[in-house]
């Protein structure tokens, strides 16, 4: 029987590493394939005309964006009742933007709910609820960015953005509700089943999450959440100043929007895409400013590449540790 379970988890690690490998090849090739379409020359050409003084400032605004989300994360796992220090928060964030470089299935989300079942000793269920739950404040804080963005300095502003801005939040908020006023009924109810460790995994998430909506600290990570998501579109204006900075914060937020549900790993392509469109209607080239996104796609996948791995070997234990 052990020797049967051992074979079975095995023959998962194998499956996840070479899923994960695939999905990495795949990003790298879409990367290359947009880098073709493009041309190599106009890639090259953004890159040259950052200067040091715009690279030191984008890095230190995308670094700082992601201390914030790991400062939002801290806040959501207290309102969890799960207790992990602010250092190791930051991490955890950082770390989930790492594993999700060329990664689809929200993969950086399943890597945190292993670090935190493993960092605060709880079993999944309850690792996996603050990591929905700061989905879900990142999400409410990303779209309410478009949205009153799009509302303040958009030309259009009955676009069909806003529409689904606005869809996207009432539908946010119902669920929202949905847990915090059935939370415990259906909690309850999943628990009193036969025993089945899905339905406790899934009891166990619902319990959490409705602790942490009831949490000050739950709508305190949406603040932060907005001011991390503005501070990352900043650090995107400063390397096309030809563009307005709050276009570009649109722009960018916009692009991020379309990664909630990954299309392509990592985003690649879909992410310069929406960035392309928006920029191209205030007199910039949909080629160059496709340049422009993937160039900057590419540096914030370098940046969380450097900082990301080595929190990896910190983070997660090996297997000798378990």
């Amino acid at each position: 029987m052990s020797t049967n379970s051992s074979g079975n988890e095995g023959f998962r690690k194998r499956h996840r590493k070479s899923l994960t490998l695939l999905l990495t090849a795949i990003g790298v090739l879409i990367a290359l394939l947009l880098i073709y379409i493009i041309g190599i020359e106009e890639v090259v050409k953004a890159f040259t005309t950052y200067s040091v003084r715009q690279l030191v400032v984008f890095i230190v605004l995308y670094i700082f964006s992601w201390v914030l989300r790991g400062l939002k994360f801290y806040l959501i796992l207290r309102a969890s009742d799960i207790r992990i220090g602010v250092l190791r928060s930051i991490g955890l964030a950082i770390l989930g933007g790492f594993a999700n470089i060329f990664g689809m299935f929200q993969i950086g989300d399943v890597t945190r709910v292993i670090a935190v079942k493993f960092q605060a000793n709880k079993d999944f269920g309850v690792a996996t609820s603050p990591i929905l739950t700061d989905m879900l404040s990142g999400t409410y804080g990303l779209i309410t960015l478009v949205l009153v963005f799009i509302l303040l300095f958009s030309p259009d502003k009955a676009s069909s953005w806003t529409r689904l801005c606005i869809l996207f939040i009432i539908l946010l908020a119902i669920a929202t509700i949905g847990v915090l006023k059935y939370g415990r009924q259906i909690g309850d109810f999943l628990s009193s089943k036969k025993p089945n460790r899905a339905l406790m995994f899934l009891a166990n998430i619902v319990y959490t999450m409705r602790v942490a909506l009831n949490s000050k600290l739950f709508y305190a990570s949406i603040v932060i959440s907005i001011i991390s998501w503005l501070i990352e579109g900043v650090s995107f204006s400063t390397l096309i100043p030809m563009i307005d900075w709050h276009n570009a914060v649109i722009a960018e937020a916009l692009g991020n929007m379309v990664k909630i549900v990954p299309v392509t790993p990592g985003g690649i392509g879909t992410f310069e895409g929406v960035v392309a469109l928006y920029l191209s209607k205030f007199g910039i080239e949909i080629s160059e400013a496709f340049s422009y996104a993937l160039s900057y796609h590419i540096m914030t996948k370098v940046i969380l590449a450097v900082i990301g791995a080595p929190l990896a070997s910190i983070l997660i234990p090996k297997a000798s540790d378990e």
